[in-house]
């Protein structure tokens, strides 16, 4: 407890903490304790040798603790390996576009803070925070591009080490061909905020179908280390860990649905008390699902609801829940009326006996790495326009 306290509070030392490949880390320490507590019994009761197997004991309690400490890299490589569909993801780049605009934060959004995961808002130094315009090629229809890690190098033309660290996590979606991704800022574990098409204005070059996305790569720098490196040309490399998931799609009833799919388990459906949304619960044997998307649609017409999107990714390949059962339950709400009434709904409550849920479950199938190199950059180049605004609030 001592050692978790001093140490791993603050995440300096759980390198997959707060990712989908927690579980590797885990699985060394069931293994650290199955094999050391199996030699403490060995000496301690077919020997009789206490003081060997107290030594003993205090050994694995700390090969035990640096299960956390599993390199990342390590981790990632086992992932690998273990991919469902080796080369899913062989067609995907990412490079950089310097034709692209500066980023625009969200209007409405706090221009010095994102969302954190534990509720509230969190502190987000947007006066040092550049966001890089990054071209994504590759990405098919309903699927999701996450990158576990992103690593970034920052050196000068001698080759001088200025920075080296972590630049925001990207997560992209992309639901249809006929409008851009959705993409995160901020880190996950601490404070994020997805930006999606209603967030910013269509960029002017997209087309329809054409296969690349632009996405916007933030990298919050130490405001004294960027006063003084931003106007200064450097060489900058983002190196990607990632991970490509595909989609099922399923369909049920809008209004007293009840139905068992794969993956899934049963559904129900029904309207909540307020009449203002469709609550659909799941429950099943096994995996919780941790990638889904779900909204409304007028079967007929196709027009749908804006979509309801969760994803926090776990690729161990077992199920860890023991309690208070093995069993997995899932629920969320789809809003098609405004007690406002200030928003309006293309699916709304007289096109429900027409509706359906439609539930797309998101599946690992490779893990790959990227290398993103820009030879020479100027870091001021790419303040989000909000740059002034929130230097001046200081």
């Amino acid at each position: 407890m001592v050692f978790q306290i001093l140490f791993n509070s603050h995440g300096q030392i759980v390198t997959v903490a707060g990712t989908g490949l927690f579980w590797v880390g885990e699985l060394t320490m069931a293994a650290v304790i199955l094999v050391g507590s199996s030699g403490v019994l060995t000496i301690q009761y077919f020997r009789r040798k206490t003081i060997p197997a107290r030594w003993l004991m205090a050994v694995v309690a700390f090969v035990f603790l640096l299960g956390y400490m599993v390199p990342w890299h390590f981790a990632f490589a086992v992932e690998q390996r273990l991919s469902p569909l080796p080369g899913a993801g062989s067609a995907i780049t990412a490079k950089f576009d310097p034709s692209g605009s500066k980023f625009r934060l969200p209007e409405g959004m706090n221009h010095n803070s994102v969302f954190s995961a534990r509720g509230g808002e969190l502190t987000r130094d947007e006066a040092s925070t550049i966001y890089l315009p990054i071209r994504i090629a590759g990405l098919r229809e309903s699927t999701v591009l996450n990158a576990d890690r992103a690593e970034v190098l920052l050196t000068t033309a001698e080759g001088r080490i200025v920075y080296q660290g972590r630049a925001d996590d990207l997560l992209v979606r992309k639901d249809t061909d006929l409008q851009p991704v959705s993409f995160d800022i901020g880190l996950r574990s601490f404070g994020w905020r997805e930006i999606g098409s209603p967030d910013m204005a269509v960029p002017k070059d997209f087309v329809p179908g054409r296969g690349e996305e632009l996405v916007y790569q933030g990298l919050p720098l130490p405001r004294n280390l960027y006063e003084r490196i931003k106007d200064q040309p450097l060489h900058l490399e983002i190196n990607y860990s990632l991970t490509l998931l595909d989609s099922s799609t399923y369909n049920i009833s809008a209004l007293g649905g009840d139905i068992l799919m794969p993956a899934v388990g049963r559904c129900r459906t029904q309207m909540d008390d307020d009449g203002d949304d469709i609550q659909l619960r799941c429950i099943q044997a096994g995996r919780k699902l941790d990638c889904v998307a779900a909204f409304l649609e007028h079967a007929p017409s196709g027009r749908h609801n804006p979509i309801s999107f969760s994803c926090w990714p776990n690729y161990a390949p077992y199920s860890a829940q023991y309690t208070p059962d093995s069993l997995m339950r899932s629920q969320g709400a789809l809003r098609f009326r405004d007690l406002s009434g200030l928003a309006k709904y293309p699916v709304d409550g007289s096109r429900l006996p027409e509706s359906r849920v439609v539930l797309r479950i998101y599946q690992p199938q490779e893990h790959f790495t990227r290398r993103l190199v820009i030879p020479e950059i100027h870091l001021s180049d790419w303040e989000s326009l909000e740059h002034d605004l929130g230097a001046a609030s200081r």
